[in-house]
């Protein structure tokens, strides 16, 4: 923490290398090569096969995290400067907001399965392959070093000190929309990935009001998937018995 974006960025050629030796116990392109293939196919055989920390982690949380979940549409709101206009129009009408946010009037998720170079994001019905899909993007990212195209961002301007700007982080994308009265700021929206993903009627809500039954792991590998950086508390609660009476 604290050394400067160029001190990083001439450390990035041993990324790759510590990835492939700690992380993946592999050549890093063999196994976005395998991963590109089939996804859920390879998590398997390399979480079975490999002796890396990493893949013997996701051996672990297998059982809890590989099944299917109420997953939501992928969030591409930042598809086109005409969504991102229309997104930004709602906003400022108080139609949706940075608190219960809605993309086309539904609730939407978005991480780092849902990127605009993600060609098939709904192949991501379970957090396993959710988890599976954070392990694919570092490789992708160590690959590309700096010439990485696969995280994203633009902005777009709508008229005189009215502007929105986007970009892909590490939990999806984040969203600041701005208007400004001469050189202040009079009013900022911001739309971060965990209003969208803990949306009340989003995909996470929806999963743990079907899977009331479900063990702690399963809610653990669920949060885990979509957002590791939120605290969160489980509490069971214990129903009371009915007592018969006349």
């Amino acid at each position: 923490a604290g050394r400067p974006l160029d001190e990083w960025i001439k450390g990035m050629p041993s990324l790759l290398p510590w990835i492939e030796d700690s992380w993946l116990g592999m050549s890093a392109k063999a196994w976005i090569s395998c991963w590109q293939r089939d996804a859920h196919e390879w998590l398997i055989l390399w979480s079975e096969e490999s002796e890396s920390w990493l893949a013997r982690l996701m051996r672990e949380v297998r059982e809890a995290a590989d099944r299917e979940v109420c997953c939501a549409p992928a969030l591409r709101v930042h598809d086109s400067e005409n969504e991102l206009a229309l997104f930004a129009q709602q906003l400022q009408a108080g139609e949706t907001t940075g608190q219960t946010p809605s993309w086309r009037g539904i609730s939407a998720e978005t991480g780092c399965w849902t990127r605009l170079a993600e060609e098939a994001p709904s192949m991501y019905r379970t957090p396993w392959l959710k988890m599976g899909a954070r392990i694919a993007e570092v490789a992708q990212l160590s690959v590309q070093g700096r010439e990485a195209k696969h995280l994203q961002g633009g902005r777009v301007r709508l008229d005189n000190g009215h502007g929105l700007a986007w970009i892909e982080m590490a939990r999806g994308v984040l969203v600041h929309r701005v208007e400004l009265d001469g050189e202040r700021v009079s009013r900022c929206d911001v739309v971060a990935p965990t209003e969208w993903n803990f949306h009340p009627q989003g995909a996470v809500a929806r999963t743990l009001e079907s899977q009331k039954a479900g063990s702690n792991d399963h809610i653990i590998a669920l949060m885990t998937a979509y957002d590791p950086c939120v605290n969160y508390r489980i509490e069971n609660q214990r129903q009371r018995a009915e007592v018969m009476h006349a």
